[in-house]
């Protein structure tokens, strides 16, 4: 190594150094201003002093493993609560996503014991092909005998869905829920739940920050597989996890989207 080599890694290292120190006052400062707002403004569950406001700040792991967990921790903690203002501000700004969700049901029904056979298959991770029926198997008449879908048994059964409702029914909820249970792997949250894809990693795109990114490129001659793709690269590197590797020639990741 030449002196002047030298010289420039001894100077990284205390750049280094002194990052590492502004990001411990960082979190020191957020520690106590989240002190001061009440115990609920940050559910202790989801504490993560590696993740400042949803950007990465830890160590860097060396494996893909540990790049990927990474990864979870920041959806984990991007998905933890839902702000809540005008409701109750003078206490509190978020709760607990686990806390507020409730179960959605959707119009989609089943005959009781064609459901309970279609999603015994799913959660055994046997690929389920949705039930076809007569076409008013989904208004079946005879209520006794009709099995009512919730959202995330229609999720299992169905895995390319379109979630239609309201303003403010909880749509959003639903697919925030969704990707902290996997996200935190908290199997009693989505108890039908493919037990082959424990290990999928959740990949949580927003529209309209999808959309807002697609205008400001040049997207011509870019295929619908490589937009998404340089979408969620620059979701990563927004969130400083540009050294998580999803995709590569030798190991491919797979995720839930």
């Amino acid at each position: 190594m030449t002196k002047d080599s030298s010289s420039e890694a001894s100077r990284l290292r205390a750049q280094l150094a002194a990052l590492e120190d502004q990001r411990r006052a960082l979190n020191a400062r957020l520690s106590v201003q989240v002190a001061g707002q009440g115990e609920s403004v940050r559910p202790a569950a989801t504490a993560d002093s590696g993740i400042l406001k949803g950007i990465f700040v830890g160590e860097r792991p060396s494996s893909p493993d540990g790049q990927l967990e990474c990864l979870r921790r920041v959806l984990a903690w991007r998905t933890r609560a839902l702000p809540l203002r005008g409701i109750d501000s003078r206490t509190h700004d978020s709760r607990s996503i686990v806390s507020l969700f409730v179960p959605l049901m959707t119009d989609l029904a089943l005959p009781e014991g064609v459901a309970k056979r279609a999603l015994l298959e799913a959660e055994r991770g046997i690929q389920v092909t949705y039930p076809t029926l007569d076409p008013n198997s989904e208004r079946i008449l005879d209520r006794d005998r009709a099995r009512s879908l919730g959202a995330l048994e229609a999720i299992y059964l169905r895995r390319s869905l379109v979630i239609l409702g309201e303003a403010g029914s909880g749509k959003s909820t639903l697919l925030a829920f969704l990707a902290h249970a996997l996200a935190t792997g908290d199997r009693t949250a989505l108890p039908g739940w493919p037990e082959t894809e424990w290990s999928c990693i959740p990949v949580l795109l927003r529209l309209r920050d999808f959309s807002a990114w697609l205008a400001a490129r040049d997207t011509a001659e870019q295929s619908a597989e490589q937009l998404v793709w340089g979408f969620l690269r620059h979701e990563l590197t927004d969130r400083n996890l540009g050294f998580v590797c999803l995709h590569s020639k030798r190991r491919s990741t797979r995720a839930v989207l």
